[in-house]
C-alpha cells in the first residue's frame, strides 16, 4: 500500500508536473515568437536613428565625393534595416508590425529621393561656379578694356591742356572745347567701367543668398543696372562703346535668363527646400517610427509579463500539489522535491521577475542573471537584450543631439569661410580699382602691401622692385615696419640670388619659411633682429623678365596655409600689372621728352640749312659777276697781244 500510494502520489506528482511544464512551454514558445520580432523592431529602431543622423552630413556634401562617402557610410545600416524588416515580417502580425513596415518603406523612398535631390544639386553647383568663372573673366576683359583707354584719355587730356596754355587765343576757342570733350569721354569711359564691376560684385553675392523671396529682387536690380550701363555705353566713344556692349551682352546673358546665374541659384535653392523637407519628414517618420517600437515593445513586456505571471501561477500550484503529496510521502520525497523546485526553478524565476520588473520601472542598470542554458536562461537573456537596446537607444539620443550641434558649428564655420571670401573679393577688387585709376606707382603699391599684409594675418609687409642694369632688389614700398627698420632695408641692396628674396625670384617660385632662425641666412640680419619668425616671399614675374617680390613677415612661427599662398600670388599680380603700367607711363613720358628734343634740334638744323642756302646762293652770284668781267678781259689781251712785237721793232 505505501508502495502503491507513494507510486500513486508520484503519478499524480509526475502528472501535475507534465502540466505544468507543459502549459510553462507553452508560454515560452509564445515568447520566443515575439521576442526576435521585437528585437528586430528595436533594431530597425536604431537603424533609423543612425541614418536621421547621417542625412545632415549627405544636405551638407559639397563634392560627389563626400555624398559618396556618406552613402557608404549609410548603406550598411540600409541593409541592417531590411533585414531587420524581415524578421518584423515573418513574426505575428500586429498592426505595431504593419506601421513599422509602412513606415521604413516612406523612409527609404524619401532617402532614395534626397540622394538623386544631392546629385542633382551638386551639378547644378558645378554649372554655378562655371558661371562665377566666367564672370571673372568677363570682369577681367572689362579691367583690359578700359585700362589703356583711360591711359590714353588722360594724355589726351594733359596734351590739349599744354596746347591751350601755349597759345595765345581766346581760352574758349577749339582747343577749350577739345578738353572738355575728352574729359567727358574719360568721365563716361569711369563711370562705365565703375557700373559694369559693381554688376559683377552683385551677381557674386547673388550667388551665396539663402532666401529664395530675394531672387526677383535681385533680379529687377541687375535688370535696372544693366540698363543703366546700355545707357552709359552709348555716351562712350564709339568704337569703345561697340567692344564694351558686346561685353554687356555677354554679362545679361551670364546673369538673366533660364540658364543664367539667378536662375541657377533659384534651383538649387528650391533642391535644398525639398532637401530639408524631406529631412524633416524623415524625423517625423523617426519619431513615428519610434513610438511603433515602443508601443510594440510595451506590447511584448505585458505578454510576457503576462506569459511569466502564468508560468509563476502554474509553477505554484504544482509547488503547492507537490508539497501537500510530499506531506503524505516520505521525509526524503518532500526534501527533494522542496530543494528541487524551490531553491532552482521558484528562485530564478523570482530573480527574473524582480529584474524584469526593476526594468519596467526604469532602473535598466540592473543586470539580469544569464547564467544556464534552460528556458529561464533564455528568457533572462531576452529581457537583458531588452535593457541593452533600451541603453543603446537612450545613447543614441545623445549622439543625435551631439551630431545636430556638430552640423550647427560646421555651418558657422562655413559662414565665416564665406564672409573671409567676400572680404577678400572686396580687397582684390580695391586693389584693381587702385590700378586702373591712378598711375602713382608709390600709392598702388601701398595700397597692395598694405591689403596683403592684413588679409594674411601677418605683422609686416613689404614689395621690393628689380632693377635690371644693377640687378639688384630695392625696397619700394612697405606696411607695419619702423621707419628705422625701413630705412636700414633701403640701404641694402639684393642681389639675384641672394637672400630667399634673390632665390625665390631665381627658381619663379614662392617660398615659405616657417622659422628664420632654422636658416637665419636666407634673410636679412635687421629682419632677424626686428623679431621676425616666419616669412613668405612670392615673385613678381612678367611674361619675359623679373619684375620683384611680395614679401610678408609675422613674429610667430609656423608655415602659412596654402590659401594665403594663392591670395599673394593674385595680389602679386596686381602688383606686377601696376609697375608694368608705371614703367610703361615713364618710357612713354621719356619717349615724348626725346621726341621734343629732336623737333628743337631739326629747327635749328633748319635755320642752320637756310643760312647756308643763303650764302650758297651769294657764292653762285658772285661766280656769275667774276665770269662776266673775266670775259672782256679776255678779249682786251688777246686783242693786244700782236701790238707788242711791232713796238718792239
Amino acid at each position: 500500500l505505501a508502495f502503491f500510494g507513494i507510486s500513486a502520489f508520484a503519478v499524480l506528482a509526475a502528472a501535475l508536473g507534465i502540466y505544468a511544464f507543459r502549459q510553462v512551454g507553452e508560454r515560452l514558445e509564445l515568447i520566443d515568437v515575439r521576442v526576435p520580432q521585437v528585437v528586430s523592431s528595436m533594431e530597425i529602431s536604431r537603424a533609423v536613428d543612425r541614418l536621421i543622423a547621417s542625412t545632415p552630413a549627405l544636405l551638407a556634401a559639397a563634392t560627389p565625393k563626400e555624398r559618396d562617402e556618406v552613402s557608404n557610410r549609410m548603406r550598411p545600416e540600409i541593409d541592417r534595416l531590411v533585414i531587420s524588416l524581415n524578421e518584423v515580417a515573418r513574426g505575428d502580425k500586429v498592426d505595431e508590425a504593419v506601421t513599422i513596415q509602412t513606415l521604413v518603406g516612406s523612409l527609404r523612398s524619401n532617402l532614395t529621393e534626397l540622394e538623386e535631390l544631392i546629385g542633382l544639386r551638386l551639378k547644378i553647383r558645378e554649372h554655378l561656379a562655371t558661371l562665377l568663372n566666367a564672370l571673372f573673366q568677363a570682369n577681367k576683359e572689362a579691367e583690359r578694356l578700359f585700362a589703356p583707354w583711360l591711359d590714353v584719355m588722360d594724355l589726351q587730356i594733359r596734351g590739349a591742356l599744354e596746347q591751350a596754355r601755349k597759345r595765345d587765343a581766346d581760352p574758349s576757342a577749339r582747343a577749350g572745347h577739345e578738353v572738355a570733350a575728352a574729359i567727358v569721354l574719360d568721365r563716361a569711359a569711369q563711370a562705365a567701367q565703375r557700373g559694369f564691376s559693381a554688376i559683377v560684385d552683385q551677381l557674386i553675392q547673388a550667388a551665396t543668398i539663402v532666401q529664395q523671396e530675394r531672387l526677383p529682387v535681385v533680379e529687377f536690380q541687375l535688370r535696372r543696372g544693366l540698363d543703366d550701363l546700355d545707357a552709359k555705353a552709348r555716351d562712350l566713344d564709339p568704337k569703345l562703346g561697340a567692344v564694351f556692349a558686346e561685353q554687356l551682352r555677354q554679362i545679361r546673358g551670364l546673369a538673366l535668363g533660364p540658364d543664367a546665374a539667378l536662375a541657377i541659384r533659384g534651383e538649387e535653392l528650391k533642391l535644398v527646400g525639398k532637401a530639408e523637407k524631406l529631412i524633416a519628414e524623415n524625423g517625423n517618420l523617426s519619431v513615428g517610427l519610434t513610438a511603433a517600437v515602443d508601443r510594440l515593445v510595451s506590447q511584448a513586456e505585458t505578454d510576457v509579463s503576462s506569459w511569466a505571471k502564468d508560468a509563476l501561477s502554474v509553477q505554484r500550484l504544482s509547488a503547492q500539489a507537490l508539497l501537500s503529496f510530499a506531506t503524505l510521502s516520505l521525509l526524503s520525497s518532500i526534501l527533494i522535491g522542496w530543494l528541487y523546485v524551490s531553491r532552482n526553478l521558484l528562485r530564478r524565476l523570482m530573480r527574473l521577475s524582480d529584474g524584469m520588473l526593476a526594468i519596467a520601472g526604469g532602473s535598466y542598470h540592473s543586470t539580469i542573471d544569464v547564467s544556464g542554458s534552460d528556458e529561464i536562461t533564455e528568457m533572462g537573456r531576452v529581457v537583458e537584450i531588452f535593457r541593452k537596446n533600451t541603453l543603446e537607444r537612450n545613447d543614441l539620443l545623445v549622439d543625435k543631439e551631439h551630431a545636430a550641434e556638430r552640423l550647427e558649428q560646421q555651418v558657422n564655420e562655413r559662414t565665416v569661410e564665406l564672409a573671409q571670401s567676400v572680404e577678400e573679393l572686396r580687397a582684390l577688387s580695391d586693389v584693381s580699382q587702385a590700378v586702373n585709376s591712378t598711375i602713382d606707382l608709390e600709392t598702388v603699391l601701398s595700397a597692395i602691401v598694405t591689403r596683403a599684409t592684413q588679409l594674411s594675418r601677418t605683422d609686416a609687409g613689404t614689395i621690393y622692385v628689380f632693377d635690371e642694369a644693377s640687378q639688384t632688389f630695392s625696397l619700394r614700398a612697405s606696411y607695419g615696419m619702423d621707419e628705422a627698420i625701413i630705412s636700414e632695408i633701403k640701404d641694402r641692396h639684393i642681389y639675384l640670388g641672394e637672400t630667399a628674396i634673390g632665390k625665390a625670384v631665381e627658381q619663379r617660385v614662392s617660398i615659405q619659411i616657417s622659422d628664420i632662425q632654422d636658416d637665419p641666412k636666407s634673410v636679412l640680419d635687421i629682419i632677424v633682429r626686428a623679431g621676425f619668425r616666419a616669412v613668405l616671399i612670392v615673385p613678381l614675374l612678367g611674361a619675359d623678365r623679373t619684375v620683384g617680390a611680395l614679401v610678408v613677415r609675422r613674429k610667430r612661427i609656423g608655415e602659412f596655409p596654402q590659401h594665403t599662398v594663392d591670395l599673394l600670388q593674385t595680389f602679386a599680380a596686381q602688383s606686377v600689372l601696376a609697375i608694368q603700367n608705371a614703367r610703361l607711363f615713364e618710357s612713354v613720358e621719356a619717349r615724348t621728352r626725346e621726341l621734343a628734343k629732336s623737333l628743337e634740334d631739326l629747327r635749328s638744323a633748319q635755320d642752320r640749312l637756310i643760312q647756308t642756302e643763303k650764302l650758297a646762293s651769294l657764292g653762285q652770284l658772285t661766280a656769275g659777276i667774276a665770269h662776266e668781267i673775266k670775259n672782256p678781259l679776255n678779249c682786251s689781251i688777246h686783242a693786244q697781244a700782236p701790238v707788242s712785237p711791232a713796238a718792239s721793232i
